[in-house]
């Protein structure tokens, strides 16, 4: 049975000025990552549980985002009502004669927020909180023995989908609500590095950090690292993971070409639209078409087609650079 929770849902996103995607369909595993990953970072940053176990528990306890309890309850951990409990209720069958009562949740998001206030409200996962976050495997052995499922193979199945999916790449995320928050300084100095290191121009957009940071990022959902002085794309490949070709592919680098200092570097294929608050950007001195489709991740071809420039043209400072729709004609040249 569903209790009244559709009503007093809707009013709660109407007010809070949410909107959730609705799937016609099934979802699959990596759509389920790119959905849920930027919230699935956001509450290891606030409560400690990895990225990669919440990631990996979603992915199991609901059919990546597919099984009824998900759909209907926007319950995506299988938390049961316990005592306590005063939100909607909703009943099934599990594993048990008897329909069990599991919670309902306006969305998604706030099945994520709770299940990391589940696991730090409760004694009995205390010693998780012990171990280091980067360890999966000793917390989903933890998991297991905390009783959070029946299943004598839980903690092995969520170490398999972590491995398979690569999820650990998010617990050494740091939010993109890190990069807002840098002091605001003059434009980045460009650091004496051998000639062919340094590309494209120079990393003097006031958007790129003016320092390097260690850490894994989030860009316009896409994960990034930012580039020290000694760094070379053979080197982040190594260190990452990923084929130099890839890395290649993904930045919209050409072989023999390099990095500047200070420059975004995406691990994953860059978008065809910029998903944030923003429609366009205004060009700055010094900044690139290249820039630009790095600040905000952005496939350069795409960003180039959708405001109606060619190969080697670049927009004069001060002109708009449309980052989703398009322009009928082209800015200003520089």
């Amino acid at each position: 049975m569903l209790k009244y929770y559709a009503k007093s849902c809707l009013i709660l996103l109407l007010s809070a000025g949410l909107v959730f995607p609705v799937y016609a369909n099934s979802i699959s595993i990596q759509e389920y990552i790119n959905t849920y990953s930027s919230i699935a970072v956001k509450e290891m940053q606030r409560g400690g549980v990895p990225a990669s176990i919440t990631l990996s528990q979603g992915i199991l306890e609901s059919s990546f985002g597919n099984s009824a309890l998900a759909v209907d309850a926007k319950n995506h951990f299988g938390i049961k009502c316990h005592s306590g409990w005063e939100g909607d209720s909703y009943w099934k069958y599990d594993d048990e004669a008897t329909p069990s009562c599991f919670r309902v949740y306006c969305s998604p998001t706030e099945s994520f927020i709770d299940h990391t206030n589940f696991l730090t409200g409760r004694e009995r996962y205390a010693d998780l909180f012990l171990l280091d976050k980067a360890d999966y495997m000793a917390w989903a052995r933890g998991l297991q023995e905390a009783g959070y499922a029946t299943a004598d193979d839980y903690a092995e199945k969520l170490v398999r989908l972590i491995r398979t999916y690569q999820l650990y790449v998010y617990d050494t995320v740091i939010d993109e609500i890190a990069l807002a928050e840098k002091p605001k300084a003059t434009k980045p100095m460009l650091v004496e590095v051998p000639t062919e290191r340094v590309i494209k121009g120079r990393a003097s957009s006031p958007l790129f950090p003016d320092h390097h940071r260690e850490g894994i990022f989030i860009n316009n959902n896409l994960t990034m690292v930012i580039t020290d002085v000694d760094e070379t794309l053979e080197s982040i490949s190594k260190l990452r993971g990923i084929s130099l070709k890839n890395l290649r592919l993904y930045n919209d680098l050409n072989i023999g070409e390099e990095l500047m200092v200070y420059q975004f570097i995406y691990l994953e294929p860059k978008r065809n639209e910029f998903r944030g608050p923003l429609a366009y950007h205004v060009v700055q001195a010094d900044e690139t078409m290249y820039i630009i489709s790095q600040i905000y991740g952005i496939q350069l071809d795409i960003l180039m087609r959708r405001n109606q420039l060619r190969k080697g043209e670049e927009p004069a400072t001060g002109q708009r650079v449309y980052l989703r729709g398009g322009m009928e004609t082209k800015p200003t040249l520089r």
